[in-house]
């Protein structure tokens, strides 16, 4: 008798599921989530900074795969002001939705392509043979309703571009990070490696002024409202939560995570660099 799905399961990459893994990636990456040498060297090649094996590489999540692990160290929860990593960021959590966040990671780079470099002022211009392309492109999700979002999307930045200027999106973005530490970092949280769940006995995310990581708070929904008002597709609370923590308005790594200090002082500096626009 097969198994049945576990509900209530949290989703993005805090949920990231496990995979079979060769005996040769099994050597390379110990029980605790720490890579040997020979595996960080394998990150190092992608990127991945000497800071991160030098805390030793312990990870709240992305301990699955090499590349996992290099997203989680240089993307996930970094604070973005690209606008092209922003619409991508954007553009991924919106595909995530109903399915897993590995199955949406593994499709990345056949999403770039498709989008033009995750370009929004090229994707902006696709006309109906383009998009009548992506939906025949194996290599993404080509769910009709969220290939259009994506566009509608790319459609709604240009339009705050050319309205108030370059760079409009970013600091409208950036005016959403939560001022109190209770809700921009993560405080309901336990030992790297371990999610936990919301406590709260009800689903009023608007009134929430604490984050669990894995539930919306009032923030996350007074920027998912205003997404909304100016046209924005697929910007429930549940999905700009995602893109939150993705971009770095919220930093969601545990507090021992290898990251955490880095992204932290990063945010400092981007926050001082926009407020002295």
């Amino acid at each position: 008798m097969p198994k049945r799905k576990r509900k209530g399961a949290a989703r993005g990459p805090a949920a990231e599921p496990k995979r079979q893994r060769s005996k040769k990636s099994q050597a390379s990456l110990r029980k605790d989530g720490r890579y040997t040498s020979r595996a960080n060297g394998a990150v190092g090649a992608a990127g991945v900074s000497a800071y991160r094996e030098h805390s030793g590489g312990k990870r709240c999540w992305g301990t699955s795969s090499l590349e996992m692990a290099a997203y989680h160290d240089n993307v996930w929860g970094s604070p973005e002001t690209s606008l092209e990593a922003i619409f991508e960021s954007q553009t991924l959590q919106l595909m995530q939705c109903g399915l897993t966040w590995k199955c949406v990671f593994n499709k990345r780079a056949a999403f770039r392509h498709a989008f033009a470099g995750f370009d929004p002022f090229k994707v902006a211009r696709f006309d109906a043979k383009q998009v009548e392309g992506l939906r025949e492109n194996k290599g993404i999700i080509r769910n009709k309703t969220k290939i259009n979002a994506v566009i509608e999307n790319a459609r709604r930045i240009i339009a705050m571009e050319e309205e108030t200027g370059s760079g409009s999106f970013v600091r409208f973005l950036w005016q959403y990070s939560p001022e109190s530490d209770d809700e921009r970092l993560r405080v309901r949280s336990s030992p790297s490696g371990t999610h936990m769940r919301s406590t709260f006995d009800n689903k009023q995310y608007e009134k929430r002024t604490q984050s669990d990581a894995v539930h919306p708070t009032k923030t996350v929904c007074e920027l998912s409202k205003a997404l909304k008002a100016k046209g924005f597709k697929f910007m429930g609370p549940t999905v700009v939560l995602s893109f939150m923590q993705a971009i770095g308005l919220m930093n969601h790594h545990d507090h021992d995570c290898c990251v955490f200090e880095i992204d932290e002082e990063k945010y400092r500096q981007v926050k001082a660099s926009l407020g002295s626009n």
